[in-house]
């Protein structure tokens, strides 16, 4: 069965709104521009955030913020032992894996933001497989660099399904750049 992630899930249901929304607005002239719209869309992110906050999966970090960057790796060694589970509403999320002490095993970091940057460090000695969604924006996996809307990649390294330790990345935006680089 397949797993949805909860950005396709909320960028499914806010088009779906939008549409909504937009065929009210075509029926009943007004109702968007009058007091209607605003309050549910500010409902609908409200909820969405508090859903994201109580589901959290054994074996689980999590952070977020809905204003502002996340940064790991940079000052130092940081442990990876849990799956990672960042959101950001706007800004940036850095994730330097070369500096993560990284048991045996496979861990999953997962990085999603609304606007702004998520940029990911990748050690050449780590397996991995990457996939990064830009709805609009830059997505730059390694060397190769798309520009657009509704992008999606995978690149995986040759060794990710026989190693020891590998990693599982998904980073997700809605506008802004993806960047997953090795380290």
């Amino acid at each position: 069965m397949r797993r949805f992630s909860s950005g396709q899930i909320f960028l499914g249901a806010f088009i779906t709104l939008l549409g909504l929304f937009l065929l009210l607005d075509a029926l009943f002239p007004g109702v968007i521009r009058g007091s209607v719209f605003w309050p549910l869309a500010i409902i609908f992110l409200g909820l969405w955030f508090l859903w994201r906050a109580l589901v959290v999966h054994p074996g689980e970090e999590r952070r977020g913020h809905i204003f502002g960057d996340v940064r790991l790796g940079r000052k130092g060694p940081w442990d990876l032992t849990k799956d990672l589970d960042i959101q950001s509403g706007i800004g940036s999320v850095k994730i330097d894996l070369s500096q993560a002490q990284i048991p045996e095993g496979e861990h999953r970091v997962r990085a999603e933001s609304w606007i702004g940057d998520v940029d990911v460090w990748v050690p050449q000695d780590l397996a991995y497989s990457a996939t990064g969604r830009v709805v609009v924006g830059s997505l730059r996996m390694l060397e190769r660099r798309d520009d657009g809307v509704l992008l999606e990649r995978t690149v995986t390294s040759a060794n990710y399904d026989v190693a020891a330790r590998r990693v599982r990345i998904e980073a997700s935006l809605i506008i802004g750049d993806v960047r997953i680089r090795l380290a």
